[in-house]
């Protein structure tokens, strides 16, 4: 995969949208190699046009695709990126990220801002310091150059802050002792490639359930141990949802979640529509991307807009009252919406699925951002059985 985006990214190509539309659809042969679906096809057509629409933001896309393909090349551990990104189509692709959107019913459209006002949000961070480490010395020359920055700006182009420094930490150790892991497993002859790494093997699944996770990152503390000997997750959705139910905010619902997952309570669901969107968490809102889907599927928002409106409603702008009108007629609207509910209903039914949807909103979370840690975490725990 790496290679082929090595074979030659052309930063001083006279067209960078030609460029970077060149590699995603090379990537896209080897990410799908039995051929890319109809819905995969348009949804990569669709970022590539928002990708290309301003220059910069193509040839930042290639950088961070370089970036990261140099330092997979040079032995670095990378960890799944984060951020919006991490829902991005085109990111895959380009081996930005690990994390297949399709897969994992991600919306892509939150890669970007409503109307194309906001530059695509992305944590490009490869969780290893590279600006201290002297092998990469030629490779951010090189990059200086491409872009015409001085020395001063390469913290900037390597995506490193305060913030940034504190959070890549614990990962940054992690990683460490991974190498040191790898390291020992290839002096007894046993050749494991770190991008290989099972994210979903039963024995790590099991792992898991009995809150065996003592040093895996993210999943090592007292309290995320506990939840998962109560709630003993079954497949990877389940480990999302408890890595979430276990932040601040979120956990209000994870005696909820428990109690409905095992029967003892039943979800009841406002609408017909509601069902596919929150079954895999028993009738709660757990996830941003349901939120979009609700607005979305109910109303007819189109995808940029439903993105922008969540995030308006999870800051508490006081719009509370406008959107409420707008997706109740967005709702009336829906022939599906109407059509599944007896005469008279839908009004009531619409206003149900907007105080559901309002309950919910201040703890909603980023299904993307949950993914990339969790996977993480993931790999790390199946290197630990090896």
């Amino acid at each position: 995969m790496w290679s082929v985006l090595q074979e030659g990214i052309d930063f001083r190509a006279a067209d960078s949208a030609a460029e970077l539309t060149r590699l995603t659809w090379r990537g896209a042969e080897h990410r799908w190699p039995k051929g890319i679906s109809a819905e995969t096809r348009t949804q990569i057509e669709d970022e590539l046009k928002k990708f290309t629409l301003r220059e910069g933001w193509a040839k930042d896309l290639l950088f961070a695709a370089d970036r990261f393909a140099t330092a997979r090349r040079m032995g670095a551990l990378v960890a799944p990126c984060r951020g919006r990104i991490a829902a991005s189509f085109v990111a895959y692709c380009l081996g930005i990220t690990e994390v297949d959107p399709l897969a994992f019913d991600l919306c892509a459209e939150r890669s970007f801002g409503y109307g194309l006002v906001d530059y695509p949000q992305r944590h490009l961070r490869t969780t290893v310091p590279l600006e201290t480490q002297t092998s990469f010395l030629p490779e951010i020359e090189r990059w200086c150059h491409t872009y015409r920055h001085e020395f001063e700006d390469i913290e900037r182009l390597l995506g490193v802050d305060d913030d940034g420094r504190k959070e890549a930490e614990p990962i940054r150790h992690a990683l460490d002792r991974a190498e040191a892991h790898l390291k020992a497993l290839h002096a007894e002859r046993r050749e494991v490639a770190w991008e290989e790494l099972s994210f979903d093997s039963s024995a790590v699944l099991a792992r898991f359930a009995r809150g065996d996770t003592e040093g895996i990152y993210g999943f090592d503390t007292l309290e995320r141990r506990q939840a998962l000997r109560a709630m003993r997750p079954r497949n990877l959705e389940e480990i999302l949802t408890l890595y979430v139910l276990t932040l601040p905010g979120p956990a209000q619902w994870f005696d909820t979640y428990l109690a409905r997952r095992v029967g003892k309570e039943i979800p009841l669901y406002a609408h017909p529509l509601l069902v596919p969107i929150l079954s895999a968490t028993y009738g709660l809102v757990i996830w941003q991307e349901q939120g979009v889907r609700m607005l979305r599927d109910l109303a007819g928002y189109a995808p940029g807009k439903a993105t922008y409106t969540i995030a308006r409603l999870q800051r508490n702008t006081g719009m509370e009252a406008i959107v409420e009108r707008d997706f109740i007629e967005g709702c009336l609207k829906n022939p599906a919406f109407v059509h599944a509910l007896p005469d008279g209903e839908a009004h009531a039914s619409a206003k149900a699925v907007w105080r559901t949807l309002l309950t919910h909103k201040t703890t909603l979370y980023p299904k993307s951002y949950a993914l990339s840690r969790t996977l993480l975490s993931l790999r790390l725990a199946t290197l630990h059985l090896l």
